[in-house]
């Protein structure tokens, strides 16, 4: 497919209910905490601050506080959202202690109606992943999603799956960038590459990302 000039706007997940209130737990899903009360109003900083670009696909991780966090800025941007498996978090062993399982989009719909059912991940991250892995993961993830979509994509996910996907597109191993919660990274697509329009930090005036 390809565009010959696009833009990439990478987004971390607003703030989560673990980090807020320690006595939440989940016994089947403890990897897999909701957004907080402040988390959701975070993603609808981030919506916001959506409203007016020209974003043509939103796609998202299959964890619940990203799926949250998209479905928030879907409905100020009236956009679909796209479960891809792989932008999700990294599957390393010390952060999980079985492989994370998740519904099918049908059944994920049945939450959150702006899901495209239709849409089939390219990835199925495997477990455990060595930090290598990751990289390579993402990097193929992102890749994928630049082929299977036109236009500019908006990504939510998580701070390490960000990482490995600006390293992709921009060919360092350590970006410039801060992913605080709710942050806008972008880079944008010409004929000579990708280039990085806001670190993070640049947007932190206008978007969620104040909240670190």
């Amino acid at each position: 497919m390809g565009d010959p000039s696009r833009t990439i706007w990478l987004c971390r997940h607003g703030n989560r209910r673990d980090f807020v209130d320690s006595q939440w737990r989940d016994a089947g899903r403890p990897f897999d905490s909701p957004l907080s009360d402040d988390g959701f109003e975070q993603a609808r900083v981030l919506g916001r601050s959506f409203v007016g670009d020209q974003v043509d696909h939103l796609i998202c991780s299959p964890f619940t506080r990203c799926l949250q966090t998209a479905n928030e800025v879907a409905g100020l941007i009236d956009k679909p959202m796209h479960v891809e498996h792989g932008v999700g978090e990294l599957y390393f062993d010390e952060w999980f202690e079985l492989p994370p399982k998740f519904s099918e989009a049908a059944a994920l719909g049945r939450d959150f109606p702006r899901i495209n059912t239709a849409y089939q991940s390219v990835i199925r991250p495997q477990f455990p992943e060595s930090e290598d892995d990751a990289w390579r993961r993402t990097s193929h993830a992102m890749q994928s999603l630049l082929g299977a979509f036109d236009g500019n994509l908006l990504i939510v996910a998580h701070g390490g799956s960000i990482w490995g996907m600006v390293r992709s597109l921009l060919g360092v191993d350590k970006p410039d960038i801060w992913v605080g919660l709710c942050c806008r990274i972008a880079l944008v697509q010409d004929g000579r590459g990708w280039t990085m329009t806001d670190n993070g930090l640049e947007s932190a005036d206008r978007s969620a990302a104040r909240w670190v």
